[in-house]
């Protein structure tokens, strides 16, 4: 028999979870200092209602709070603890919580690789500790929910095969129920656990040597589950209407051929790792064929040399069901990204493990026995090497997009940030930003952007190629670029319109382009403020809301419509009134706005400066200072 890469005869089982314990907090705890990165963690934390900022009540809001889309308490109360323990100031604690569910989930590989193979279980778990792929889920606060869910899903399992293979009933029961609720309680950490069905029934496949009947009676409790969480979940998600991969399911199928082909080479050369990549949707048929040719021959080549077949079909069936719920033939909003990889790694890492195995039987154990702990240990030390290279572009936005436009130039999302990010530098060239927008909407991935993102782009790109001179380009980019976001948000559109008119000079064009959402109700508003208000006795925000923001935005669009685009369209129309020498309209329109949003800086801000124009200087320094 070949000999095992580390043999826990040598290396006692408390001696190896506390390598396994020690070297995530060694390499991550360089983190600790890192701020938020001003990304979606900025959602979780500080942008979190529910959790009422860590104080007692939120301990009861977070169960009914659903946020982007995801219904999580499990994740939510872990997020609370961070913010009643630690505040909205010091994020050394949220970082170092996250580490702590980081290593329980590497504890629960290395206790779901002992009842699966021994010999490897060691091996593999290292792997996955000190794996830079890993890297995004754990430094990235906004994925404790890839954590935490991960860490349940994988003990779930654990306990799974634990009641599988125990002798006595009562030792199958227990362990069966603490499966069963620890599923229970992954599924609402992360939607992503609806894969432990599929994951359980890998060892069911491969492993396990008993009757079918009595292998599905089994995994019924759980798919019954999963199934009934997946039916409650589609109804309370509000991200499902995407595209998909290449226009249909067949070709997303075809296209994920390519995608595991190189989550598989990052998987052993992860080198080049970012946050976005870019998936060609319009690869030739015969390309995303060769891509899947490529998976399968690997796979066949794998379980050929395998010293363990069983064990290595195992390990593939279980990096698939892990990642299944992330495949694209069901639409993503990003067709591939390292935390997908993260649930695939222990099936993959097994194989890995069990590859160098065979390898090393061919070389004579007697001239260097301990030739499979060296290996292991210099395969760890370069993974973990690489992992800490990329901790330094965690520690913020511009960081973070300034390394993904060098390592993933070709994709539309990774260019799409970086602009948002320079433009909030102080001393932002605006070209620089025009020329990066510019970039962003030529990369292939282009269409994928988002609303939100596209309208900013576009905009940069737009007015800086009119300053490139005379040509068609801008006006065809404008156009194209309305016209892709008219299919999801008009209200984008008509941002994109008039940002791009008001930078340019051309304020009617602008004003023309924002009118529309400023209806003849909000007119009828607008001329009761104007008489209690022109003169500067009062202000819009002394009167009660004479209108819900929120039902206003949704009798004049419906989902598509947010309550902040609608801040927003306002703003601009009131700032085009002004610019284009009209304070008596851009009043109507700010005082709208300030009664409606008392709170909203920019819009108090122009009212103030239309007081000014409107020659009410006093008016306009009372309001500028009212708080």
């Amino acid at each position: 028999m070949a000999p095992p890469l580390i043999v826990d005869g040598r290396l006692r089982l408390g001696a190896a979870a506390l390598i396994l314990i020690a070297l995530p907090f060694a390499i991550y705890s360089y983190t600790l200092s890192y701020g938020l990165l001003g990304y979606d963690d900025s959602i979780y934390y500080t942008q979190n209602p529910p959790l009422k900022e860590g104080r007692a009540e939120g301990l009861i809001s977070l169960w009914s709070g659903v946020i982007l889309s995801d219904y999580t308490p499990v994740t939510q109360l872990t997020l609370w603890i961070d913010l009643a323990l630690f505040g909205q100031q010091a994020w050394w604690g949220a970082r170092l919580h996250g580490i702590v569910w980081f290593v329980i989930g590497v504890l629960a590989v290395y206790a779901l690789m002992r009842r699966i193979s021994e010999r490897h279980a060691f091996a593999v778990a290292l792997l996955l500790a000190v794996h830079p792929v890993c890297v995004q889920s754990v430094v990235w606060l906004a994925e404790r929910k890839q954590l935490v869910s991960f860490a349940l899903a994988f003990w779930s399992m654990e306990r799974y095969v634990a009641a599988r293979t125990a002798e006595q009933t009562r030792a199958k029961i227990s362990a069966g129920m603490a499966a069963f609720t620890l599923a229970v309680a992954a599924l609402f950490a992360k939607p992503h656990a609806v894969a432990i069905p599929v994951m359980l029934s890998t060892y069911e496949l491969f492993i396990a040597r008993d009757a079918w009947l009595r292998r599905a009676a089994w995994l019924a409790p759980f798919v019954v589950l999963t199934a009934a969480f997946t039916l409650w979940n589609l109804s309370i998600r509000t991200d499902l209407a995407r595209p998909f991969l290449g226009g249909s399911r067949l070709n997303a199928v075809l296209i994920d051929g390519g995608i595991l082909l190189r989550y598989l080479q990052q998987t052993v050369f992860p080198a080049g790792l970012t946050l976005y990549y870019f998936v060609n949707e319009s690869a030739p048929v015969s390309t995303l064929l060769l891509a899947w040719a490529g998976v399968l021959a690997i796979v066949a080549a794998s379980v050929a040399l395998s010293p363990q077949p069983r064990v290595a079909l195992f390990g593939w069936a279980l990096a698939v069901a892990a990642l299944s719920p992330a495949l694209n033939l069901v639409p993503q909003l990003a067709p591939m990204t390292d935390h997908y990889l993260h649930w695939a790694l222990p099936g993959v890492l097994l194989v890995v493990v069990l590859l160098a195995e065979r390898l090393v039987t061919y070389i004579p154990s007697q001239r260097i026995p301990v030739l499979p702990a060296i290996a292991t240990a210099l395969a760890a030390t370069a993974l973990a090497v690489l992992s800490l290279l990329r901790l330094p572009e965690f520690a913020n936005k511009e960081a973070l997009f300034s390394a993904a436009i060098v390592k993933e130039p070709e994709s539309a999302f990774n260019w799409a940030h970086y602009v948002t990010t320079i433009y909030g530098r102080a001393n932002a060239d605006r070209r620089v930003l025009g020329d990066v927008a510019v970039k962003a909407l030529t990369c292939g991935d282009a269409d994928r952007l988002l609303p939100q993102e596209r309208t900013a782009v576009a905009i940069e790109a737009v007015v800086r190629l009119r300053q490139r001179g005379p040509s068609h380009a801008a006006e065809e980019t404008l156009e194209r670029q309305t016209r892709l976001l008219e299919k999801h948000s008009p209200q984008a559109a008509m941002l994109l319109r008039g940002h791009v008119e008001m930078r340019s000079g051309r304020m009617p064009h602008a004003i023309a382009a924002l009118s529309p959402p400023f209806n003849s109700g909000m007119q009828q508003i607008a001329r009761a403020l104007r008489e209690r208000c022109r003169d500067g006795s009062a202000f819009p925000d002394q009167f009660p809301p004479m209108v819900s923001l929120s039902a206003l935005s949704d009798a004049q669009s419906g989902d598509d419509f947010s309550a902040a685009m609608l801040l927003d369209l306002l703003g601009l129309l009131g700032e085009a009134y002004l610019r284009n020498k009209e304070p008596e309209r851009a009043f109507d329109v700010l005082a709208v706005l300030v009664n409606m949003r008392p709170d909203y800086g920019p819009g108090r801000e122009l009212l103030a400066e239309t007081y000014e124009a409107l020659g009410n200087t006093a008016a306009a320094k009372r309001l500028a200072a009212a708080k």
